[in-house]
């Protein structure tokens, strides 16, 4: 049983397969011949195998097209397809020609081409001249110079030709591979130079020259070679791809470059350009020690790669390479939003007397928990705090007679889930408050509560407006003024202690 449901899973996979494949060879793009149909012309007298066209194709799927003659009218004419390895393009050339124009003045070549998976033609007619022969004499060659000591306008070679028809018309054209813009040829077939050679950078250059007389065209190839050839200086140890952790401090040097000259002597000189040029001015180039530096902090968050390209020169040519920097995000620690906070309390019990200062804490990882702590020093052993910001006593408190201080600035820490901390300042402010109330009794001027239970350094936390009001309340309407008292204590961060509180003050016949 599991074997026939094998058998059947194989039977469904290769069908799959086959179905998808066929799909691939109906969707797939075929090659194009752009420049067919053509007419070219070819001398009655030519012999020799000659390329008399090369075909342009393209392949919309990328993929490798071959040509080849597939029929002609009449059959077996002698042509062939040869693909140029160093144009990268297939020629149509004659092939052990004989040509006789009273009997076939005009030949038509199917050219297929093919991508392996699709195919399409094309003609390319071929008319036969009575007669005629044309043919570039000296051609092919070799020319040998020496790039050191050869300047421009420099002729180096000159073609001669023969032309059985004697046209009045004898044109010359030609393509450089490599391409160099050193050379040139006037229609006259003169090929000079374009510039001193000691700018080219290549040792060798093929040129194709083709020469025309308005009915047959030709070409062959005349191979430059050149001797003392100004090297192209480059980085050695460019490309690359460098990782720098957003951590590191201004100055701080993330890459040396290793230029690279064969020319002894080669004075060079070098440039960078930075991507994105936004932040063009967070790295610098010291171009007398090649050494790549930060001029200002990385910050992740803000640009996190740059592309930086540098071009090396010695006068004569020169070369550009590009150095990829990849910025590493760096765990960074919370902070707080203020440098310190202000909180006031009265004196009590450990674990009363809740604060909340209204911490606001933050952090670039984007971290959202952490603990806190008070550092050591000022008192700090004295109060205790949660996670949460509130703060409160971690011993009895009493600031009768000195015995505690009544202002304690503390230095909170935040430590966030990587070990990343941030400190910021609380000033805690401890009033009298229990202690006013049981000596001088229930029934005392809010003024005098007020002047002691909020000496001078924490009376922002009431306006002096507001003092003044109550006073004369108290003086005018003392019942009243009491009575008020809950809405003013309400103002002051005293916690749930200032609800009791009044109602003591209120309860005192």
């Amino acid at each position: 049983m599991n074997f026939e449901r094998m058998e059947r899973k194989n039977t469904l996979f290769s069908l799959l397969c086959t179905i998808l494949l066929s799909l691939d060879e109906i969707f797939a793009a075929s090659p194009v011949i752009t420049n067919l149909p053509s007419t070219v012309s070819v001398g009655e007298s030519e012999t020799a195998d000659r390329s008399i066209f090369f075909l342009s194709t393209s392949d919309a799927d990328g993929d490798p097209v071959s040509c080849s003659v597939q029929s002609s009218t009449p059959a077996s004419a002698p042509f062939r397809t040869l693909q140029d390895t160093i144009l990268q393009k297939t020629g149509v050339y004659t092939d052990n020609a004989t040509f006789n124009f009273a009997t076939t003045a005009t030949y038509l070549l199917t050219i297929r081409c093919t991508d392996g998976t699709n195919n399409v033609d094309g003609v390319l007619t071929v008319n036969v001249i009575d007669n005629d022969l044309l043919d570039i004499t000296n051609l092919p060659a070799t020319e040998t110079r020496d790039a050191s000591t050869t300047g421009a306008s420099v002729t180096i070679f000159t073609c001669t030709h023969s032309d059985a028809l004697s046209h009045t018309t004898i044109t010359y054209s030609m393509m450089s591979i490599p391409a160099s813009s050193s050379f040139t040829i006037s229609t006259a077939g003169v090929v000079t130079t374009t510039q001193a050679l000691n700018l080219e950078t290549n040792s060798q250059i093929l040129l194709y020259i083709t020469v025309t007389d308005s009915f047959i065209s030709l070409t062959e190839v005349l191979t430059v070679q050149l001797t003392n050839v100004n090297n192209i200086p480059h980085f050695s140890n460019l490309p690359n791809t460098v990782s720098v952790s957003e951590s590191v401090a201004s100055g701080y040097v993330f890459y040396t470059l290793t230029p690279t000259d064969l020319d002894a002597g080669a004075t060079l000189s070098y440039t960078m350009d930075v991507q994105p040029a936004t932040h063009a001015g967070y790295i610098s180039l010291n171009t007398l020690t090649n050494q790549v530096s930060l001029v200002t902090g990385f910050n992740y968050e803000d640009v996190n790669y740059f592309n930086l390209s540098f071009t090396i020169t010695d006068g004569l040519a020169s070369n550009t390479e590009t150095l990829n920097v990849i910025i590493v995000n760096a765990h960074e620690g919370c902070y707080f939003h203020q440098a310190i906070y202000y909180v006031t309390t009265v004196e009590g019990a450990a674990g009363s007397n809740s604060l909340n200062p209204g911490f606001v804490i933050q952090d670039y990882d984007g971290t959202t928990t952490w603990t806190l702590e008070f550092l050591p020093g000022n008192n700090s052993e004295r109060f205790s705090i949660a996670n949460t910001g509130l703060i409160s006593f971690a011993v009895d408190y009493n600031i009768d007679n000195s015995a505690m201080a009544s202002t304690v600035i503390l230095t909170v820490k935040c430590v966030d889930t990587t070990g990343q901390t941030g400190t910021t300042k609380v000033q805690i402010t401890i009033g009298m408050l229990m202690t006013i109330l049981l000596c001088l009794g229930r029934r005392r001027t809010l003024s005098l509560l007020i002047s002691t239970l909020l000496p001078g350094r924490c009376l922002d936390h009431l306006t002096l407006r507001m003092q003044i009001m109550m006073q004369q309340l108290m003086v005018d309407r003392p019942v009243l003024g009491l009575r008020q008292l809950p809405l003013l204590l309400r103002t002051m961060p005293l916690g749930p202690i200032a609800e009791s509180i009044s109602k003591l003050l209120l309860s005192d016949p």
